[in-house]
């Protein structure tokens, strides 16, 4: 009976990876659907960071191949530089409570 369930239990595995693994073939994918840039790349619509909470600061975008990214350009120009990298799946809004402090100290960001 043991012996049973395991060879059930292992044609089951087999027969869910292999109904994943089709499921993935499909390449018609719908870019503007799931606002795909290019494949594996996605990007927030504009419009969903308007007014939010605690974030006043300005968008600057940066442009390399066909990939569009986000950067703040804080604080003043004249004053020391801070590089702030945020991790996946965090975004700038990270930042949003230690960044008018390291203006105050006139750090640039």
């Amino acid at each position: 009976m043991k012996r049973l369930f395991v060879v059930v239990t292992i044609i089951f595995v087999i027969l869910v990876g292999i109904f994943q693994h089709s499921r993935n073939l499909d390449s018609d994918i719908n870019y503007e659907r799931f606002n795909l840039v290019t494949p594996g790349v996605l990007r927030t619509p504009d419009e969903r960071f308007n007014n939010i909470k605690d974030y006043p600061f300005s968008p600057n975008y940066l442009t390399i191949g066909d990939t569009r990214i986000h950067y703040l350009d804080e604080g003043p120009k004249d004053g020391k530089i801070i590089y702030l990298l945020h991790g996946e799946p965090a975004w700038s809004y990270l930042f949003r409570k230690m960044i008018p402090r390291l203006q105050q100290q006139g750090t640039g960001l």
